[in-house]
């Protein structure tokens, strides 16, 4: 009784010397620096005689250094703690802004925090159903974090109110009551006591003016409480947090801007025809709103071939975009009037020196015939084409070089021709496709040039999904890639199928493709050009008769029978105006008829039908 006495006496900061008690004599001194009481020193002495004064200034001096040893720990170890979370604040508000996307540095942040600030964190954002999804989660026992992310999983409707989203809250000691809340059920309740917090804070992170995640910290068994200045830091922290991820969205709205521009320049993906299959590739390098200046383009010329450009404009972002979106509308608009790949380059070369930003820009330019599978083709200072066979075999077209658009001593005029294997792959691209940091472009050609090989499939969407997949895996891109896989798709088919626009322009792919059919299927001479003729006028009438009120389609269908004879279908889903009257024009029936051995011709409500047939005696008379 008498040590309590004396202990109790000290804590409200008077020291107390006791009477002789059970032959012995009590002290009690506060540990005190100024009117702060930091702790109680007590003395027991064996000896009954009570202390003389000596004694007791004695006592009384050690317990005043005591007391100034105490508070110089403390303050040492509240200057280290103070020093340890500016250096977390600094720490966090640099290391969030290394990484990109919202997300990355909401986890990133949770990994900062543990162990300096709390022994575990968990980040967590409302769903639209009214549950919780955890961002991030972390604890100094990693074997714990995954009770604390189910837990977290499972959160019950109490939750918010120990963990409210909308303000910081702290609570230095977790009750019995607060961990039934925060579980939300029995089996929650079993994880969080494995778990075992003993004081918890959260505060909201915003993004302009809007909560878009909560941090939680806590502590764990046998370790210190959280105070106000924990609460401090802990706000600092989400504010720093919050401003980073407002950067974030910010840029990965720019992103999103910047993509979308660099597409609508690029135009709708090429699309496959009869003749031709074509995939195209597009991989932005962009950061923010620095757009690239790669871009491809697939043009259907009149003729029935298929040209195919990649380009890549030197430079980055808004001014290397305008220069690439106009190279490629004039490279478009010249294609069609242009005698080959060569002189459509000397056309660019012209339209590019009033340009800004086109100088330097390369440019690899093909045309494809889809009749004799030849392929004529111009570099300028682009990478070369590369033709890869349906058995793995892959080369480089190195021959129709010249000098980078605007180079004014670059010669121009040059081209080549190649006759494409039947099923080879025509691949046009540009450098970020196989360019590395500190290696040599013969070795990235090289590596291109054995994965296109390995990467041939019957679908050309596939070998171009595989062909920069591999290319791109384990490095990081930096550069825009683009990629176009052109093949022809020229078979000996017993049949032949065209849909076409009811446009005149169609009129003369559609005899090349026509004549090309028949000649794989071994019909030529005369019956060729009767067939072509016949076919050629019916779909003329078509396309000149069949749609007055406006535009629609015309279908042409051809069948080499067994026994040598073709038929001819020519349909329309129009309404034929009435026929012209006699004289010059107006005879296609009568030249059809005298062409074909039979001809039939059907007009009903849904459209025209003009069948025909060429009888294998004439075909085989011909040949």
């Amino acid at each position: 009784p008498d040590e309590s006495l004396a202990v109790a006496s000290a804590r409200t900061g008077w020291p107390y010397f006791g009477p002789v008690s059970s032959g012995r004599s009590v002290a009690g001194l506060p540990l005190s620096v100024g009117e702060r009481v930091l702790g109680v020193l007590a003395a027991v002495f064996d000896d009954p005689a009570p202390l003389d004064e000596d004694a007791r200034r004695t006592l009384l001096t050690l317990a005043d250094m005591v007391a100034q040893a105490l508070e110089r720990t403390r303050l040492l170890q509240r200057e280290s703690s103070r020093r340890r979370r500016a250096e977390l604040l600094d720490r966090v508000g640099g290391e969030l802004l290394t990484v990109e996307g919202s997300e990355e540095r909401i986890r990133l942040l949770a990994d900062m925090v543990v162990p300096d600030l709390a022994d575990f964190a968990w980040v967590e954002r409302a769903t639209p159903d009214g549950g919780c999804e955890v961002l991030a989660v972390r604890h100094r026992d990693r074997s714990l974090e995954e009770p604390l992310r189910l837990l977290r999983e499972r959160r019950g409707p109490a939750a918010a109110e120990v963990v409210p989203p909308e303000r910081t809250a702290l609570v230095a000691d977790v009750a019995d009551d607060a961990l039934g809340a925060l579980a939300g059920d029995a089996e929650g309740e079993a994880l969080l006591r494995a778990v075992g917090p003993t004081s918890l804070l959260s505060t909201p992170i915003r993004s302009a003016d809007r909560v878009v995640a909560v941090l939680v910290l806590g502590t764990g068994p046998g370790q210190r409480r959280f105070g106000e200045e924990d609460r401090d830091v802990a706000v600092e922290l989400a504010a720093r947090a919050g401003v980073a991820v407002e950067r974030a969205g910010l840029f990965e709205r720019e992103h999103a801007i910047a993509q979308e521009l660099q597409r609508s320049l690029l135009g709708p993906p090429p699309a496959s025809g009869d003749d031709v299959l074509v995939a195209a590739r597009y991989r932005p390098g962009v950061s923010g709103m620095e757009i690239g200046g790669d871009w491809h383009d697939v043009i259907r010329l009149p003729d029935g071939c298929v040209g195919a450009a990649v380009g890549d404009v030197v430079g980055r972002g808004l001014h290397a975009a305008a220069a690439m979106g106009r190279l490629r509308s004039a490279l478009a608009a010249l294609a069609s009037v242009s005698d080959g790949p060569a002189q459509l380059l000397d056309r660019l070369e012209w339209f590019a020196e009033g340009l800004e930003g086109a100088r330097l820009a390369t440019v690899a330019y093909a045309v494809i015939d889809p009749v004799d599978g030849r392929v004529r083709y111009s570099c300028a200072g682009h990478p070369p084409p590369l033709v890869v066979s349906p058995d793995g075999t892959a080369r480089f077209l190195w021959d129709g070089r010249s000098g980078p658009i605007g180079a004014f001593a670059a010669r121009r005029g040059r081209e080549a021709a190649e006759a494409l294997p039947p099923g080879a792959s025509l691949l046009l691209y540009s450098d970020g496709l196989f360019e590395r940091r500190g290696e040599p472009v013969d070795a990235g050609l090289e590596r291109l040039r054995t994965v296109a090989a390995r990467c041939v499939a019957p679908d050309v969407e596939r070998m171009a999904d595989d062909v920069v997949a591999e290319m791109l895996a384990g490095r990081a891109q930096t550069d825009d890639v683009v990629l176009l896989v052109i093949r022809l798709t020229a078979t000996r088919e017993p049949a032949f199928t065209r849909r076409f626009p009811a446009r005149p322009e169609e009129l003369a792919p559609l005899r090349r493709a026509v004549r090309a059919w028949l000649a794989q299927v071994g019909v030529d001479g005369g019956a060729a050009q009767d067939l072509i003729l016949a076919m050629g006028e019916a779909a003329a009438n078509a396309v000149e008769h069949a749609y007055p009120r406006g535009r629609g389609d015309v279908e042409v269908r051809m069948r080499l029978a067994a026994d040598g004879g073709v038929s001819v279908v020519v349909a329309d889903q129009g309404e034929w105006r009435d026929p012209p009257a006699p004289g010059v024009r107006g005879r296609g029936t009568a030249l059809i008829r005298a062409l074909m051995d039979d001809v039939a011709i059907e007009r009903r409500g849904g459209g025209t039908e003009v069948r025909m047939r060429h009888a294998p005696s004439r075909v085989g008379a011909a040949r």
